[in-house]
């Protein structure tokens, strides 16, 4: 079931829009590994690292998917980190998922089009730990910030009736939107 908290007002269009909250969040929830998928610019890439890194969360294995081989340099920058442990895929998340088999606490999807973020969700979103979750950027249908993001929204629409009961989702409604998805 969808649930909206209203609209608030921003005029960030990105993803540091979230990162105090995706901070928090990894701070509090403490996951043993995260897959996020489409790393771009690297906001919430860094983001997950700072709070792995400040929260000491050793045992942490993060792995980034995207095909810009210039990712590497954000990895790098953490390269003398002393907590935990970063891998980066320079491919299509489709080739990627055909040799998953890790277990995930948080799954990020930074998806341009509804079609890839389906794909992404329905690819890795059985990998999901039970009570594990899943972020989805650019799902605020009522964004003032139209974009190529414009189709995303989309599957949260869908969420209901593509994956049934399995999980439970709420939309921050600012900026160009993120689903907060837990699986139950």
């Amino acid at each position: 079931m969808n649930t909206s908290l209203g609209s608030i007002y921003t005029d960030r269009a990105d993803m540091e829009s979230y990162t105090f909250f995706l901070y928090s969040f990894v701070r509090g929830y403490k996951p043993d590994s995260i897959l996020e998928i489409g790393i771009s610019r690297g906001v919430s890439t860094t983001t997950f690292f700072n709070a792995v890194e400040e929260g000491k969360l050793e045992n942490c294995i993060y792995h980034g998917i995207d095909i810009d081989e210039n990712c590497k340099n954000i990895f790098d920058s953490y390269k003398n980190s002393r907590f935990g442990i970063r891998l980066l895929h320079t491919d299509i998340s489709d080739n990627v998922a055909k040799d998953w088999n890790l277990p995930i606490d948080l799954l990020m999807i930074n998806g341009s089009e509804y079609g890839q973020v389906y794909k992404d969700f329905y690819n890795f979103g059985s990998w999901v730990k039970p009570g594990g979750f899943v972020f989805i950027k650019g799902t605020y249908k009522g964004s003032k910030f139209p974009s190529k993001l414009d189709t995303v929204y989309r599957i949260v629409e869908d969420l209901d009736n593509l994956f049934g009961e399995e999980y439970r989702h709420i939309t921050l409604p600012y900026s160009f939107g993120l689903t907060v998805c837990e699986k139950k």
